[in-house]
């Protein structure tokens, strides 16, 4: 199909990015429902249309919606949002807040991803399953948050990232750069990944969302702004350093006596 034809009735012409174009023509083929946000306000705004008020939003952790400031606008819209890992409620009560993400009044979930591939396909790790399972089973309505910088090429390319970059960072800035509970992992120390079978292993659930799934509508916010973890190294270092730093800023860290 050529180009011409693939975008002739684009309602997402006026984006310049061809990366980004793809993707998004890539979702709707598959019958995601996407949207485009230039910024942080354009994205809030979304979901607020996305999320009305009086919902009861679950959620699986994301640093992406904590960037976004997508939490609290929509608090602020008359929406429950159940954010287990929100930075500003107690240890005590992130259980709580986990619990009901999943409950049968939530009809909507909200998070991020690791990476999306070129071809629309939506590619995640989780350490106990309850994020990426949110994704697509119980709640009829996802809304995913998802940078530009989680495009990846193709699916080796995303389990590529995931493993070798995404998931040893993300645990050392927990744990060693921000002082977080000290996870036992071998990537912590070597970078990558060393296919650890320990306790602390946080790579145990894959999963890949190829198209809709039967009883879940996912909406899909594709923002034009880097996001969360993830990179090529062939990027300049100012842009990856920016990205390492802002994911510092936003992160949840886990306290050092988490049960693990």
């Amino acid at each position: 199909m050529s180009d011409k034809l693939l975008y002739s009735a684009d309602p997402f012409g006026h984006v310049t990015d061809t990366d980004i174009k793809a993707v998004l023509s890539a979702f709707r083929h598959r019958r995601f429902d996407p949207h485009y946000a230039a910024d942080a306000e354009s994205a809030r705004a979304i979901v607020r249309k996305l999320i009305p008020p009086g919902s009861k939003v679950g959620t699986g952790d994301s640093t992406t919606a904590r960037q976004l400031g997508v939490v609290e606008d929509l608090q602020k819209n008359g929406v429950t949002v159940y954010f287990a890992h929100d930075k500003n409620i107690p240890y005590t009560e992130t259980a709580k807040h986990r619990d009901l993400s999943y409950s049968s009044d939530c009809g909507f979930f909200l998070t991020g991803t690791n990476a999306v591939t070129l071809d629309g396909r939506l590619v995640n790790v989780d350490a106990s399953g309850n994020r990426v399972g949110g994704m697509f089973y119980g709640h009829g309505q996802t809304v995913l948050l998802i940078g530009k910088n989680k495009i990846v090429k193709d699916l080796d390319a995303a389990f590529g990232r995931i493993r070798g970059q995404i998931a040893p960072q993300h645990l050392k800035i927990r744990s060693t750069d921000l002082g977080g509970k000290a996870f036992k992992a071998g990537c912590v120390k070597t970078g990558v990944c060393v296919d650890c079978q320990g306790e602390n292993r946080i790579c145990n659930v894959f999963t890949i969302i190829e198209g809709k799934p039967s009883r879940t509508q996912i909406h899909i916010v594709l923002v034009d702004l880097d996001l969360g973890l993830g990179w090529d190294e062939s990027w300049p270092a100012e842009r990856i350093g920016a990205i390492v730093e802002s994911y510092k800023e936003f992160v949840w860290v886990p306290p050092k006596d988490l049960a693990w």
